[in-house]
């Protein structure tokens, strides 16, 4: 199954990453990569959020200069990790579990592990169209989180 993985080290403490991480909101000010992340259920959070939670995200592959649009289910939402589940059609045909891991290296020292993993019977020929975007892109989102932080 094709996959994506991309590493950095913030130097912010676990908890200022998260509560960046975590204000949806302001992704607009400082993200060129995932632009929004909204949450769809009435009444929740980004602190409330939880599994079957629904959201909506957008995201701009710059090298096709294409905004994307799509509604992901929360798999996880705890201080270690944030991820969803995103389908195109039916789990069948493409998937992709997007991740975001957090580990604390030291009181002042984050490493962040934004991850994805594409499964269905299109996940190679849809990778091949957009892996090497998404791929920048999940640098972009990070390095732009570690400047977020870092401020």
């Amino acid at each position: 199954m094709p996959s994506i993985k991309e590493t950095i080290i913030i130097n912010a403490n676990v908890k200022k990453v998260l509560e960046t991480f975590h204000n949806f909101k302001n992704y607009p000010s400082w993200s060129k990569f995932m632009t929004s992340i909204e949450i769809t259920e009435p009444g929740k959070t980004e602190e409330t959020l939880s599994v079957g939670d629904s959201l909506k995200v957008v995201i701009f592959l710059s090298r096709k200069n294409k905004e994307t649009v799509f509604t992901p289910t929360v798999t996880e939402n705890s201080e270690k990790r944030f991820a969803w589940n995103g389908v195109l059609l039916s789990s069948w045909i493409f998937g992709g579990e997007h991740s975001f891991e957090f580990e604390s290296i030291d009181e002042n020292t984050t490493k962040l592990i934004q991850s994805e993993v594409f499964s269905g019977s299109m996940a190679s020929p849809i990778f091949w169209m957009i892996g090497e975007d998404s791929t920048a892109g999940f640098k972009l989102f990070n390095e732009a989180l570690k400047a977020e932080c870092e401020k």
